[in-house]
């Protein structure tokens, strides 16, 4: 029962989790061997000497972060990273039912190393490099990019993979979802969308299976309805999966919902086989990898403006794009935050990104706003005097007569004495 119930948590996290667990613990298994001390702490052994297994954990950080390679030039990888490793551990321990100290006692030296890392590289290498937002204009440059050489690769729109590009691209910017949500998972799990996840809604009547009449007669007016597949923030389909994400059909060739009505009529799926069917298929059927179809878009992006642009911007930034679009029209938050299916409200603050032109036009309000707090242990600092009241005149509502009598009498009194 033990091993089952360890079989099971394993097999329950995700495949990217698994991974950085195994490589974590293969670190964890080598310091071990260096210091001389058992890799697998017992729980009376944690329970009696935490703060020797927190001075473990600090000094695994410090053993681990000199092995890790920086990025763009830099020696050294930035100092969370390698504290990625001792939560890792943390995580590996107490899925045995062990818990370690928690994670902030390994802070101080995390500290130590940011601050170190801030005076070597300078406060902008520990900046977050999120990309830039893609505009709708750059998704249908790249809808409506024509045949030919692009990158490596002989681009052929008409093809198998010249469909899904485009599908890909046009129904990501409509629906926000990632490209992973579009692409074969490492695990080997259906966690693509599927023939299956799409349903139709013409003339008003919903059809899950369509045959080619149904879809020869869409119109504009008629919806598609796509399922969101599992993902990274709904492993097991528990939370946006029940909830579709809404398309309008158009005639207009470049739109999400013409493309995947042509993919249905040039290339029919009934019946069961919907369900395992990807959305977006090579000619073999099988769903794309997440590399070639990174690659490309890259490629593409270099092929229309430059290197610069391409290295700003990823499938990711389609999603990041929607979010700021919508952000710009207007729309509330919480309606991002379900349309993009995330989690966390948190994740706003970092995609859905206020443009320029909003932030100076809020602040231009500010200005011209009427701030009448005040906090009562500051009264007395400001009790008797009428330069304050004449900032709440100015910059406040209206007061009272026998108030504007009092400035008046100042005022006249100043003038009198020069």
């Amino acid at each position: 029962l033990l091993q089952g119930a360890v079989d099971l948590s394993d097999y329950g996290s995700s495949h990217g989790t698994r991974q950085k667990d195994e490589a974590a613990w293969l670190h964890w298994e080598h310091f071990a061997s260096l210091i001389g001390f058992d890799p697998v702490l017992s729980d009376s052994q944690v329970r009696s000497h935490p703060a020797m297994v927190a001075t473990l954990m600090a000094t695994f950080l410090l053993h681990v972060y000199p092995k890790m390679k920086g990025k763009g030039g830099r020696q050294w990888a930035k100092p969370r990273s390698a504290f990625a490793y001792v939560l890792a551990i943390i995580r590996i321990f107490r899925g045995w039912k062990i818990m370690l100290p928690p994670a902030k006692v390994v802070k101080g030296e995390l500290h130590g190393l940011l601050r170190a890392f801030v005076n070597v590289h300078g406060v902008h290498a520990l900046m977050p490099h999120r990309r830039e937002p893609m505009r709708y204009a750059m998704v249908r440059a790249l809808i409506g990019m024509p045949s030919g050489r692009v990158g490596t690769r002989n681009y052929k729109r008409a093809s198998h993979f010249g469909v899904a590009f485009r599908g890909m691209l046009a129904v990501g910017w409509r629906t926000g979802h990632r490209l992973a949500e579009f692409v074969a998972h490492p695990s080997g799990e259906v966690c693509y969308l599927t023939r299956g996840s799409v349903s139709w809604v013409i003339a008003g009547v919903t059809v899950v299976d369509p045959t080619p009449a149904q879809l020869r007669a869409l119109r504009p007016g008629d919806l598609l309805l796509i399922e969101p597949p599992r993902s990274k923030t709904d492993q097991f389909g528990e939370i946006h999966c029940p909830f579709p994400s809404s398309l309008a059909y158009s005639a207009d060739t470049s739109s999400a919902g013409h493309i995947l009505q042509q993919i249905e009529l040039e290339r029919p799926c009934r019946g069961s086989s919907r369900a395992t069917t990807p959305l977006f298929a090579d000619e073999l059927g099988r769903p794309y990898t997440h590399g070639t179809m990174d690659t490309f878009l890259t490629q593409a992006l270099t092929h229309l403006y430059d290197a610069k642009v391409a290295s700003c911007h990823s499938w990711h930034a389609l999603r990041i794009g929607l979010a700021t679009a919508l952000k710009a029209a207007g729309c509330s938050d919480d309606i991002i935050q379900m349309i993009c299916r995330w989690m966390n409200p948190d994740s706003l603050r970092a995609y859905a990104r206020h443009g320029h032109s909003l932030h100076i036009n809020w602040v231009d309000q500010a200005e011209r706003a009427i701030i009448d707090t005040k906090q009562t242990a500051n009264t007395p600092k400001v009790c008797n005097s009428e330069g304050n009241a004449a900032l709440g005149v100015t910059f406040g509502a209206k007061i009272s007569a026998r108030a504007q009598a009092v400035l008046d009498a100042a005022e006249e009194r100043e003038i009198a004495t020069g």
